[in-house]
């Protein structure tokens, strides 16, 4: 069985300019984004966009815009595709995201814990000075045996994440982590430090656990449509509000198993992965870790191409109807008759969106939608060449839903 998972990264994938290309194409994209500014009162897209990089770099600014990124990505590949994912996982930061976009966790609510978090790791690295890095070339055996050496000496390192086999990342006391760094460049492995980073995924963040759960106490969880694979275990995240609460407060002071999470979805049946990202740093992994699996990063240009996903998606035949709300959404309104313009063109609207979110599935969905976009577009009074355009690209789509179709039966 092939199924498909969505995972979001997390910190050390951020970049100015992060957004921006999504935003000027995607009023989707764009709604996120505002969401986020109006609850953090901050300038978050000047900042994504087109700020500094230490002003982006300050983890009470970090924390929000990778959730708010990774969001507004998803929304719009659901928008673009209608895929529907069977899993979802985030490295680290990134799980917030994957909570919200499985409905387990409201977005609003997010973006509040992770600005919580952030601050309370921020006035804790103040007091506990720490740092983490990365090192590639050594199997966790062996870093951890080191750690255990340091630890004899008093020097607090602890293994903090999980990438792959032969990629480890180490949380500590700053001394502690140099000399670290030492002992593995003597084996020849390469180390990149996380620069600006406080030591997370470990017990020194234990003081601020206790803060970060009575806070979980107060946001309201779901049951989430997706099942997503937590950090601490790599294991599907309960069911259960107070486990959830646990597995969020541990994510603090526990190691990343993002391997051992990779691993199952591949007993599972994951072989497709869509990585919430412009760049390939969850995919290269997953390339790695599973061969077998193919891996996109939906924000490079060449992966924004429906037809490689195509022959993996069962759900691929509500594409069209989400490519009609694409349309819908971003077409201009030419009529100046506003009769009753706003009320059949929301009933419109409504029944396109109950079409393309699988809510109305029976009968020739396809086409049902082709002639919603046509009488919305009508309403508009979109002009012909326009609307010539608009027809083309969905013909383009329609013929290779048609293929796929095909090929199944």
């Amino acid at each position: 069985m092939n199924k498909i998972a969505v995972v979001f990264p997390g910190q050390g994938s951020q970049f100015i300019g992060m957004g921006k290309t999504l935003c000027q194409q995607f009023t989707t994209a764009e709604r996120v984004f505002e969401e986020a500014e109006e609850i953090l009162g901050i300038p978050l897209r000047q900042i994504c966009f087109e700020g500094r990089v230490s002003e982006l770099n300050r983890i009470t600014t970090l924390f929000p815009a990778i959730i708010t990124y990774g969001v507004a990505s998803y929304k719009v590949f659901q928008e673009m595709t209608g895929i529907k994912a069977d899993y979802m996982a985030g490295h680290s930061l990134g799980e917030y995201a994957a909570l919200v976009c499985s409905g387990t966790l409201d977005f609003a609510d997010a973006i509040r814990l992770v600005e919580k978090r952030a601050s309370l790791c921020l006035e804790h690295s103040l007091t506990e000075q720490g740092s983490m890095t990365v090192i590639d070339g050594l199997d966790a055996s062996t870093i951890n045996k080191y750690c255990e050496r340091l630890l004899q000496e008093s020097k607090s390192i602890y293994i903090s994440c999980y990438n792959k086999e032969k990629q480890i990342v180490v949380s500590g006391q700053s001394q502690g982590i140099m000399e670290l760094e030492d002992m593995a460049m003597e084996e020849c492995a390469q180390v990149t430090p996380m620069i600006m980073m406080p030591p997370f995924h470990c017990p020194l963040m234990e003081p601020i656990t206790k803060e970060m759960r009575e806070y979980l106490q107060s946001i309201p969880f779901r049951k989430g449509n997706v099942t997503v694979i937590g950090n601490v275990n790599g294991m599907p995240y309960p069911k259960e509000r107070e486990k959830i609460t646990g597995n969020l407060t541990h994510h603090l002071v526990k190691p990343v198993m993002w391997y051992q999470s990779l691993k199952y979805m591949q007993i599972k049946g994951v072989r497709t992965v869509v990585e919430m990202g412009a760049h390939n740093y969850l995919t290269a992994m997953v390339k790695e870790i599973n061969p077998g699996c193919k891996a996109y990063a939906y924000g490079m240009n060449q992966d924004w191409d429906l037809k490689k996903l195509a022959s993996t998606n069962n759900n691929l035949r509500l594409s069209l109807p989400k490519k009609c709300i694409k349309i819908v959404v971003s077409s201009k309104n030419y009529s100046k008759n506003t009769s009753g313009y706003d009320e059949k063109v929301m009933r419109a609207y409504k029944e396109l969106e109950a079409i393309s979110n699988g809510r109305d599935i029976e009968g020739e969905t396809d086409d049902r939608a082709m002639k919603l976009l046509l009488e919305i577009l009508d309403l508009k009074e979109v002009p012909e060449h326009i609307r010539k355009q608009y027809l083309k690209e969905l013909e383009v789509s329609l013929e290779e839903i048609k293929r796929v179709d095909d090929h199944d039966r």
